[in-house]
C-alpha cells in the first residue's frame, strides 16, 4: 500500500513540476475557460430550446457538458503520456 501511495505522490509531483515549468499555462487555461464561459452564456441567451425552461438552465447543461469533456479529455491525456 506504501509503494502505491509514493508512486502516485511522485506522479502528482512529476506532473506539477511539468505544469509549473510553463510559466503562462495557467494564465492561458484560466483566459480559455472564462472566454468560453463568456461565449456560451450570451449564446445561451440567444438560443430558445423547447427542452429547456429558461435559458440559464440551458446554460447550466452546457456547462456541465464542458467539465464532462474535460474530464475525458483529461482521461486520455493521461493514457497517452509516455511512462517515464
Amino acid at each position: 500500500m506504501r509503494e502505491t501511495f509514493d508512486a502516485a505522490v511522485g506522479l502528482i509531483h512529476r506532473d506539477w513540476l511539468t505544469f509549473s515549468s510553463y510559466r503562462t499555462q495557467l494564465l492561458s487555461m484560466s483566459f480559455g475557460l472564462l472566454t468560453s464561459l463568456t461565449l456560451y452564456y450570451f449564446l445561451s441567451r440567444l438560443v430558445h430550446v423547447s427542452t429547456f425552461q429558461s435559458s440559464d438552465a440551458y446554460f447550466a447543461f452546457v456547462v456541465v457538458g464542458m467539465v464532462i469533456l474535460q474530464v475525458l479529455h483529461s482521461t486520455v491525456g493521461i493514457a497517452d503520456t509516455p511512462r517515464n
